[in-house]
């Protein structure tokens, strides 16, 4: 048997990465882990900009923070940006671990296009899917999009105050019945693990 050149063996290699790069991605334990180390992240940004909150809620303090340029939304943004992201990618675990295998691939690819976390929730079967509330769920597609990352949207109509997240707590129950639902899914696949 003829031995494989250099260039078959790589090629070989890359289709094996890939298979298993690509087989990962199908696993809504892969999602889920991604997810809670977003969550995590936007939990450590929580809790400051809560504690700045309770400082700027005194004068004085409110006066030495403005001086010194910590604003509350320092933490706050960046927070809703990564807890919006971990909601998203629990939500696109869930909806490819329910595809059938056939149908992966495509799921796949069809989520990926962008950051629409309602569309990715109309996915999950309504018997399955968590209530949620649509204004805090547009929301956190601002904060994806553009509010954690620039100053001012692309087009001013993209802005209103009403689509600010205002309870992270409401956000993370969201979050919560999102990765409770992925692990009740997981369950077999969680008893296999080492």
């Amino acid at each position: 048997m003829p031995l494989l050149s250099g260039k078959m063996l790589k090629e070989a290699k890359t289709k094996a990465l890939q298979k298993i790069v690509f087989d990962g991605f199908r696993s809504p334990l892969v999602w889920m882990s991604h997810a809670q180390e977003l969550y995590a992240s936007a939990k450590v940004l929580w809790k400051k900009s809560s504690r700045l909150r309770r400082v700027e809620s005194n004068p004085l303090a409110r006066r030495l923070s403005r001086l010194l340029s910590v604003r509350l939304d320092r933490y706050q943004r960046p927070g809703f940006l990564l807890i919006g992201l971990a909601i998203e990618n629990v939500a696109k675990g869930i909806v490819i671990g329910l595809a059938d295998e056939s149908e992966q691939e495509s799921a796949l690819q069809d989520l990926s296009k962008n950051h629409d976390i309602r569309t990715v929730l109309s996915k999950i079967p309504q018997n399955l899917r968590p209530k949620y509330d649509g204004k805090v769920v547009e929301a956190l597609e601002n904060h994806i999009v553009w509010a954690s990352k620039y100053p001012v949207p692309k087009k001013g109509d993209d802005y209103s105050s009403e689509l600010e997240p205002k309870d992270f707590e409401e956000i993370e129950k969201l979050y919560v019945a999102l990765i409770w639902l992925g692990l009740e899914m997981c369950k077999d696949d969680i008893g296999q693990l080492p």
